[in-house]
């Protein structure tokens, strides 16, 4: 499954505009889009960065970003896993792309792919997040 998170940046980019009200308004709305994407990670996930191998983060021909790569689940017991990848500098208003892998078998691997990545600029960098999920 991918979704595109924080769902509420939508909404403070098209809100954009020079007056004062307008940065209020965009600032809460950044406040509460970092909020929902705190909530996108339920709170038994455990930060796993050691489970990512082989990640590539870069532009196709096109000039969209992707990112793909290898989840190595190094434990006795199958997991779940959820890879999030933003691209542009950090910041709370940047959107991230996320994507579960599912069933992880202890000692096994699974590729993801995340195409057509939203990014913040063209010049990156990417930034990519592991936590491993309660097994499904």
């Amino acid at each position: 499954m991918r979704s595109v998170v924080p769902l509420a940046l939508l909404g403070a980019l098209v809100l954009g505009g020079c007056s004062g009200e307008d940065a209020r308004e965009r600032a809460t709305q950044a406040r509460e889009a970092a909020a929902q994407a705190d909530a996108a990670v339920p709170a038994d996930a455990t930060a796993v960065p050691e489970a990512l191998r082989n990640f590539r983060c870069e532009t196709d021909d096109d000039g969209s970003w992707f990112a793909a790569g290898t989840i190595k689940n190094g434990t006795t017991m199958r997991l779940d896993y959820r890879v999030t990848v933003q691209v542009g500098p950090g910041g709370d208003d940047i959107a991230a792309t996320a994507v579960d892998l599912e069933g992880v078998e202890a000692d096994a691997t699974a590729d993801f792919l995340l195409d057509e990545l939203p990014a913040a600029g063209s010049d990156g960098p990417c930034r990519a997040m592991v936590v491993a999920l309660a097994p499904s």
